[in-house]
């Protein structure tokens, strides 16, 4: 039934997803027509258009990837809170599911569209910067990439293997967050969405302040340490330990955190619902 749900979930918002990336692709395109045309003679009234036309349409390209992850978390919030809290609430909780089963299939929806947005943007950089001058450059830096991530050693391979956990997490579970303050706003009687929105500040403020004051707490040794290392070595051999607690802490309090999300939006479903 999970998969169903997330194929009508798909189905639903994709129109929107498509037209977008539509969008972003054809003024990719657009973009790499106008950077192909080498404007020598700047002064000239024909360049000095052509010039502008090139301002003007990155200017757009960037407005169009801003809007872009702006609607996907527009329609995240939306979708979640017409389906479950709106007028088809009725309907989707006579559905024979789970609540736990709603959740995830808009969560992991969510991330799906997060992924191919970002694999967008990514294409349409790579084809507005299709010059084999640019090309070579970049193949050029992933190889010195790959031949330096195999002769750091370990200690930073997994240094950058815990920033990639870390981007996938938050890739995968970014909308637990915006479904438990939309879940707490309806604890509200009135002014659900003014909820919705306090409910967010706050928990974000929580979040910040207790995380700030557990990684101050550990920083604090470290940053007395700097002051007796004399060598870069040593300094490598002091921070190494430090960014791996820094990490591993800062991935466990975001598990905890996600979980915490999911339980509180399951528990208000499932006990505290209203759709008066």
């Amino acid at each position: 039934m999970l998969g169903k749900l997330m194929k009508y979930e798909i189905k639903a918002t994709s129109r929107t997803f498509l037209l977008l990336y539509i969008a972003v692709l054809f003024l990719a395109i657009v973009n790499r027509i106008f950077y192909s045309f080498d404007f020598i003679d700047r002064f000239s009234s024909f360049n000095v258009l052509m010039n502008m036309m090139v301002s003007l349409f990155t200017f757009f390209y960037i407005l169009m990837i801003i809007a872009l992850f702006v609607a996907v978390t527009i329609v995240v919030i939306q979708r979640f809170y017409k389906n479950l809290f709106g007028d088809e609430g009725y309907l989707m909780f006579t559905l024979p599911v789970k609540s736990w089963q709603l959740i995830v299939s808009k969560m992991l929806v969510a991330a799906f569209w997060q992924f191919i947005s970002i694999i967008v943007t990514i294409i349409s950089i790579l084809i507005m910067l299709s010059q084999p001058a640019v090309l070579s450059a970049m193949g050029y830096a992933l190889g010195e990439m790959a031949e330096a991530f195999a002769t750091v050693g370990f200690s930073f391979q997994s240094i950058i293997i815990e920033i990639i956990l870390a981007l996938v997490l938050s890739l995968i579970f970014f909308a637990l967050p915006l479904y438990a303050c939309i879940a707490i706003g309806q604890l509200w009687k009135k002014h659900r969405v003014l909820g919705a929105f306090l409910a967010y500040f706050g928990m974000n403020f929580a979040v910040q302040t207790i995380t700030s004051a557990i990684i101050g707490g550990i920083s604090v040794p470290f940053l007395y340490k700097i002051d007796s290392l004399t060598t870069a070595q040593s300094f490598e051999s002091a921070f190494i330990p430090y960014f791996h607690t820094i990490m591993l802490i800062a991935l466990g309090i975001s598990v905890l955190l996600y979980v915490g999300y999911f339980f509180i939006t399951k528990y208000i479903i499932d006990r505290k619902l209203d759709l008066e």
